[in-house]
């Protein structure tokens, strides 16, 4: 260990590494017993390098790693599927975690211990919890959120700055707006949740009516008068009084009739998107009141009678009027509508009188209906059947109207010829040479004459009382025919008001007791037929008499 002097060893040193430094040994050779002089024998021992310089690094989970770095010389990195290698890694940063990477530095031949670089990967959080929204047109709508922390807004998908506040939606142009929004927790931040914000339509309408004012009564159309909705819903609020005609409360155009008077107010609140944004338009309708109007008419005239029309009653905004007469002819007329009027009607039968009212906006008032009977006039003709186209002085002669009317009246003149003279169909005996006349009067006092000639001529007369009073006391006790000369009878019958025979005789025993089967008969008038031969010096022919007489007691 020293030049010179010392005791040598045969056996070589072994340098000692721990302590850097240069350390100088000597060393003899021995040949034939001669030491040689000493060589000298330098040993360097290099200090061991310290471990590379690292700054152990963080990623976010799916960051764009860079390679490792440290600080030092012939570096080598050992770690996750590294070995030795003087590339340093690039770490892997898809799985959160920590991931250790060792590295050395080699320094004139020496390998310094390996330093710790731990690479963190931190979990990429997920993106904020958002809800797209939608706002109605023009309100004010409040700044957008979002469920995270550390919030970062953005206009764009990917890239550009964050914006500098939060965005506040502006809602005066329709349409759909995008913005995005990051969280970030433990420094890393998440992808951008994207979150949409719409404006919807607000309705902007006006109700249009049909015309400017309306009849009561009458219907008005009320149009919505606006753009196409979508998924749009219609509310129409009616006064009192008001019915659909066409449509309902939920129509888009509705036919409505209104019975409310004066100024009314319609609303319809039109929305879109299923009632989401909505509006509302008023509309004032003036409703004209219904004029009247009322007429004096007579219920029944006769044809050919002449009748006046007039108002009898009219409200204060009746203008005019319109009358249909139902085919009656107008006589003379007033300029004004009002009337009066003279009409007749030239055929019979129930005519509808018609008034109209209309107000000087050309509402049409409540329609007055009237009737008017005109009453033909009664049928007077006298229908005559004579016995084989004679008729004999005495003979009684069957007469009747032609027509039987419920209700109506007859007179028959002269009225000597005739026990009742009220019948429609009448037995009379002819006394004289004239006309026979009928007067038949209805109850309406319609009243129509005929009358037809009869000239008898003297031929053999039966003559019959007109009642009797079969009571024993000897007076007048039989009904029987009284006549002149002689006269040969065929048959003689009597028959009560059912139209049974209570007597009936073919001899010359013409005489009726009043009794049937032996029972007296009850009062009242019985009805006779009585055929026999006239012998009036002429000619002879058979002659058949009816009429009728009065059982007395």
């Amino acid at each position: 260990t020293s030049s010179t002097g010392g005791t040598g060893s045969t056996t070589a040193p072994t340098p000692s590494t721990a302590t850097a430094g240069t350390f100088n040994y000597y060393v003899t050779q021995t040949v034939n017993g001669c030491e040689s002089p000493r060589a000298a024998l330098r040993v360097t021992i290099n200090p061991k390098p310290a471990p590379p310089g690292v700054t152990p690094p963080t990623y976010c989970q799916y960051d764009l790693p860079s390679p490792l770095t440290a600080t030092g010389s012939g570096l080598l990195w050992y770690g996750p599927s590294t070995s030795g290698s003087s590339t340093a890694p690039t770490p892997n940063t898809s799985v959160p975690g920590i991931d250790t990477y060792y590295v050395t530095q080699t320094i004139l031949g020496c390998v310094s211990d390996r330093a710790i670089d731990p690479v963190t990967i931190i979990t990429k959080p997920n993106p904020p919890v958002v809800e797209d929204t939608s706002y109605c047109q023009f309100v004010n709508a409040p700044a957008l959120t979002a469920i995270g922390s550390n919030l970062k807004w953005y206009s764009t998908a990917s890239g550009g700055s964050a914006l500098s506040a939060i965005p506040v939606p502006t809602t005066t142009t329709v349409g759909a707006t995008t913005w995005y929004v990051s969280q970030t927790v433990n420094g890393c931040e998440s992808d951008r949740a994207a979150i949409t914000v719409t404006i919807l339509y607000l309705p902007s309408f006006n109700i249009l009516p049909g015309k400017s004012f309306v009849c009561q009564n009458d219907t008005l159309t009320l149009h919505y008068n606006g753009p196409s909705l979508t998924a749009g819903i219609f509310n129409w609020v009616l006064p009192n009084g008001t019915t659909y005609i066409s449509g309902d409360a939920n129509s888009q155009d509705i036919v409505v009739k209104f019975d409310s008077l004066y100024m009314q107010y319609v609303v319809l609140t039109a929305s879109s998107y299923a009632g989401r944004c909505y509006t509302s338009d008023t509309l004032k309708v003036n409703v004209v009141y219904q004029p009247t109007a009322d007429a004096y008419i007579k219920e029944n005239i006769c044809l050919g009678d002449t009748i006046t029309l007039a108002l009898s009653a009219r409200s204060g905004n009746a203008d005019h009027f319109i009358w249909n007469f139902d085919g009656g002819n107008i006589i003379t007329a007033n300029s004004n509508t009002g009337g009066p009027y003279s009409v007749s009607w030239q055929t019979k039968g129930l005519h509808i009188v018609k008034i109209t009212p209309f107000t000087k906006e050309g509402c049409k008032g409540i329609e007055t209906m009237d009737t008017v009977k005109v009453r033909a006039l009664p049928d007077a003709r006298i229908f005559s059947k004579e016995q084989n186209g004679v008729i004999c002085l005495e003979d009684s002669v069957f007469l009747k109207a032609y027509t039987e009317e419920q209700g109506v009246s007859y007179r028959w003149t002269p009225a000597h010829f005739f026990n009742f003279n009220n019948k429609v169909g009448i037995w009379g005996k002819i006394e004289t040479v004239g006309y026979v006349r009928l007067l038949v009067t209805d109850a309406f006092g319609c009243s129509a004459e005929d009358s037809v000639l009869i000239t008898p001529e003297s031929c053999c007369t039966v003559r019959f009382p007109l009642a009797f009073t079969p009571n024993g006391d000897g007076k007048n006790d039989y009904f029987r025919p009284l006549f002149d000369g002689f006269h040969r009878f065929h048959m003689f019958r009597i028959l009560n008001r059912w139209g049974q025979t209570v007597f009936e005789s073919t001899n010359n025993k013409m005489e009726w007791d009043g009794t049937f089967g032996g029972v007296p008969q009850d009062m009242g008038v019985y009805y006779f037929v009585i055929k026999y031969d006239c012998e009036d010096g002429k000619t002879g022919r058979e002659k058949i008499e009816k009429g009728e007489v009065t059982l007395i007691r």
